[in-house]
């Protein structure tokens, strides 16, 4: 069976990831010791931002999100986004046991490598990769 992996890169970085950093950075400058769970989803024309704080001051995330973007990657991008934050709750603590076995890819490993290096060329791309057929299916040029 093939095994295949769809990423959308941002510079070589996942952007999702970067924009839940940065939401925790601003929390950590206003309140020490919080609690906080949340999760970052990006549709494409907006982006939807969900969980729990116990910082309880709403912030203007599209704000926050487009001064960063254009922080790190030197192009304006305007964030349209819901925020369902529920600020001033702590979040639960319910465990979540996971059974997951992972394979080393050498394709796989080799498209991060190479997107992280072209970062700074400022290429943007969608791919979709087929690990057991060696192939790539990229939207934009891909320098390797």
């Amino acid at each position: 069976m093939s095994n295949y992996i769809i990423e959308t890169y941002s510079n070589g970085k996942k952007l999702t990831n970067l924009l839940v950093n940065r939401v925790i950075t601003e929390i950590d400058k206003e309140t020490k010791n919080h609690q906080t769970n949340i999760q970052v989803i990006n549709n494409g024309n907006f982006i939807v931002v969900r969980g729990t704080t116990t910082h309880s001051t709403p912030m203007n995330l599209s704000k926050l999100f487009n001064s960063y973007y254009e922080k790190l990657f030197n192009k304006s991008l305007i964030f349209n986004v819901v925020d369902l934050i529920e600020y001033g709750q702590s979040p639960s603590h319910n465990p979540i046991y996971i059974k997951k076995k992972y394979i080393k890819d050498d394709l796989k490993t080799k498209i991060d490598e190479v997107s992280n290096s072209q970062s700074s060329e400022g290429l943007d791309y969608r791919l979709t990769a087929c690990t057991d057929l060696n192939t790539l299916l990229i939207n934009k040029p891909y320098n390797s």
